[in-house]
């Protein structure tokens, strides 16, 4: 066999005698080359490889006549045979048959270059964290923070697909499928239920401030109606209570000091979640112009510190009434900042 991937033994005795072992030379060469595979799990695969190669051997050999062939008592050496790594492997191989005692055929030996394909039969492991997931309406949907782990017995990581129709703005029940496959086309399929919910103190907030919409615009019409606006004129503060409600300072300090109209956003502690309702950005870090949401507390941030540790604050509650101080980026003392409304 004269190809790249099939050699055969260097001599032919001729005038074959009853003790001597012949060796074959190389049959005709073959249109194309012959790939032989093996399962991974196979627990004797030197004997799978033998009972593969030498009826292939056969075909193209007129000394190996299979009748007369003792497949058991024949032996197959190989090397370069990996049974833990999948895929193609060129293996050397000598063959050493052993014929009936009724053929009267002596011993033959034959060698060979040929291909070998591992096959990995199991499946690659794909686990998730959990089957079903419960996400926040408005954040984003990373499916990839959904699995704990992908594997698979080769030294190369399956391919790894993801579908879903979540839409995270819109409230439902969703699917996200995720499928790894290895090279030899063995998937893993598995699937995440996503459930999209809105907080309720989202909605909550979300109710309150329109409602405070609502009626900050009837005060505006009425006060127009009856000739009580003029321009400059300080806006309707949604909430009551005046500098002694810090909801009242915190709304009213931010349009002294920005001119901004802020929606109601409910009480102290929804402040967070309606502001995100409404677009604005949010986060841990003070900055002038901000306001900042505490525990239970709100207040406008009128100055910061040049190291970002202390913030200047103005605020209304305050032991009943208007008030400002400096107090540190992580809380009043009393009560821990919970995060920063950004207004521009």
């Amino acid at each position: 066999m004269k190809t790249a991937a099939a050699f055969a033994a260097a001599f032919l005795l001729t005038g074959a005698l009853p003790s001597s072992r012949v060796y074959a030379e190389e049959p005709a060469q073959q249109e194309s080359l012959k790939v032989y595979e093996i399962s991974m799990s196979d627990l004797d695969p030197i004997d799978t490889l033998k009972r593969l190669v030498i009826p292939e051997r056969a075909l193209v050999d007129d000394a190996v006549a299979m009748e007369n062939v003792d497949m058991q008592s024949s032996i197959l050496y190989a090397e370069g045979l990996d049974r833990t790594k999948a895929g193609l492997q060129t293996v050397n191989v000598r063959v050493n048959l052993a014929f009936t005692a009724d053929s009267g055929s002596v011993g033959y030996s034959f060698a060979e270059t040929i291909v070998v394909k591992m096959l990995k039969e199991s499946a690659p492991q794909l686990k998730l964290k959990s089957d079903t997931v419960v996400v926040n309406n408005g954040d984003v949907f990373n499916p990839t923070s959904y699995i704990l782990y992908i594997h698979d017995d080769s030294s190369v990581l399956p391919v790894l697909t993801e579908e879903d129709n979540v839409d995270m703005s819109t409230d439902g029940d969703y699917r996200a499928v995720y499928t790894a496959i290895d090279q030899d086309g063995n998937k893993t399929v598995k699937s995440l239920h996503v459930i999209v919910k809105t907080h309720d103190e989202v909605i909550a907030a979300r109710e309150e401030a329109e409602r405070l919409e609502a009626l900050s615009l009837q005060y505006a019409m009425a006060t127009v109606a009856n000739g009580m606006y003029s321009p400059g004129m300080s806006p309707y503060n949604p909430y009551s209570g005046g500098w002694s409600n810090c909801v009242y300072g915190a709304w009213q300090a931010t349009y002294d000091h920005l001119g901004i109209m802020l929606p109601g956003f409910g009480n102290a502690g929804s402040w967070l979640y309606a502001a995100r309702a409404y677009g604005y950005s949010t986060g841990y870090y003070p900055a002038i112009g901000s306001v900042a949401v505490y525990s239970g507390h709100v207040a406008y941030v009128a100055n910061v510190s040049a190291d970002g540790s202390m913030c200047y604050i103005i605020e209304g509650g305050y032991l009943g009434h208007y008030n400002e101080r400096w107090v540190s980026a992580s809380g009043t003392g009393t009560q821990s900042c919970q995060g920063y409304i950004y207004l521009r």
